[in-house]
């Protein structure tokens, strides 16, 4: 199972593959970036719960503001800060999305990027994103993030 989101001119793409639950909720999986029709370096993440929860969360919380926007950033990192991605929405029916990735082990390797994206593609990633995860519901981490709530 993998989910992929495109960006609206079909040169970007964000796709999560191979997505494996662990003993004790422990996850993860792998992040392919293509920006600008250029293959990223594979991001493996690994992530413990809160971390998975709050992943879905940041997709649920854009996916609901996709359409109408929403004012500020909306931020999300991974559990290990090897990814991450900024949206913003005006209501314009589109979302941009920042895209940051750096690597393990020394994190010196980074690329940085940016998609336009759909609403409507934002909305079906959010509910695909739920079945990656293996995850009902997502929550996100209060106090941590600017929202698009």
């Amino acid at each position: 199972m993998n989910a992929v989101l495109w960006s609206s001119d079909g040169t970007a793409r964000i796709e999560l593959e191979n997505g494996t639950l662990h003993a004790d909720d422990y996850f993860t999986c792998t992040v392919r970036v293509v920006i600008d029709d250029e293959e990223w370096d594979p991001i493996e993440l690994e992530m413990i719960e809160p971390y998975r929860a709050d992943m879905l969360g940041f997709f649920e919380e854009v996916a609901r503001g996709a359409a109408r926007g929403w004012d500020g950033e909306n931020r999300w990192a991974s559990e290990f800060s090897q990814f991450h991605l900024t949206t913003l929405s005006s209501g314009t029916g589109t979302v941009t999305m920042r895209v940051y990735a750096r690597w393990k082990p020394g994190y010196e390797a980074e690329r940085r990027g940016v998609m336009e994206v759909s609403s409507d593609a934002v909305e079906h990633f959010g509910e695909r994103m739920g079945h990656f995860l293996r995850m009902e519901v997502g929550h996100r981490f209060r106090g941590v993030h600017d929202g698009a709530a």
